[in-house]
């Protein structure tokens, strides 16, 4: 892996280390070179230019130029996404949107609530690393969480809470898998944890298995021709009902995967290098 690039400021002052996201801007920054794409940093390090043969295209966290907008945004929406998946028959998690301004006070909790029964989640509709998600096992915590989360976020999504076995991550691009890992709670690291997400005491763990991983790339792919999207980081989850989607990501963050061993951070390299090479190229 390459040293750790530098960042070129707006006005053409002199270079400083990078500091944001250091594994991400050093696999970026070896993707560009192997491509031979010019790889320029902004905004300290979270906006990334890249050019090449007269073509500039713009890397914004971890948002590849691959998808359209719509289709991105979409993707950010979890109430909107599961929508659509539910539309195109893709097995998923259901998310009902909560806006809190539309929301009268005396059915706030009956519409939080809806169909489902307790317990439910409630986490912010358009957030990711499961900040803000709140399990609910009864009025009396879910009236605490939506309090909660409206000081924070204009509107939530609410959904059954499911009894997940495992929790998968599908990054595909153009119709191809590039990466499946599960992801494992550490009981011992995150006592009382149930979410599965990295920053939060889970490890990923990388599955090759073709068994195990075609059920899951068939769901993903599924998912993401609802959405119409090339670029995606799918979560599946193995619940007592069979595969479900959990959540699409059009984000491709792959920070703290990659801090586990030097392996998963060349697995993440090589994912990043198909980004920036697909990032010049049209849909197949």
């Amino acid at each position: 892996m390459t040293s750790q690039p530098t960042h070129t400021s707006g006005t053409g002052g002199p270079a400083t280390p990078a500091v944001r996201r250091p594994l991400f801007t050093a696999q970026l920054q070896a993707a560009a070179d192997t491509l031979g794409v010019r790889l320029e940093w902004r905004s300290d390090s979270w906006i990334a230019r890249l050019s090449a043969e007269g073509t500039t295209r713009y890397v914004i966290g971890y948002h590849f130029p691959v998808n359209n907008a719509a289709s991105a945004q979409l993707a950010g929406d979890k109430a909107a996404c599961s929508l659509l998946l539910a539309e195109a028959g893709v097995p998923a998690v259901a998310h009902r949107l909560l806006r809190f301004a539309q929301t009268e006070p005396d059915g706030f909790l009956l519409r939080a609530l809806g169909d489902d029964r307790f317990p439910v989640v409630v986490k912010p509709n358009s957030e990711c690393g499961g900040n803000g998600v709140v399990r609910a096992g009864g009025v009396g915590e879910l009236t605490a969480a939506l309090s909660l989360l409206q000081e924070r976020y204009r509107s939530v999504a609410v959904s059954p809470f499911e009894e997940i076995a495992e929790e998968y991550r599908v990054v595909m691009l153009d119709g191809s898998v590039r990466l499946v890992f599960r992801k494992v709670r550490d009981e011992a690291a995150a006592a009382g944890e149930w979410r599965h997400n990295l920053g939060l005491g889970a490890y990923p763990e990388i599955v090759d298995d073709p068994g195990e991983t075609a059920p899951l790339v068939e769901m993903a792919g599924r998912a993401m021709s609802a959405l119409d999207l090339r670029l995606a980081a799918v979560d599946v989850v193995s619940t007592p009902r069979g595969l479900r989607v959990l959540e699409v990501n059009s984000m491709i963050t792959l920070e703290r995967f990659s801090r586990f061993s030097p392996e998963y951070a060349e697995r993440a390299s090589a994912v990043y290098l198909e980004c920036v090479r697909h990032s010049f190229t049209a849909a197949p």
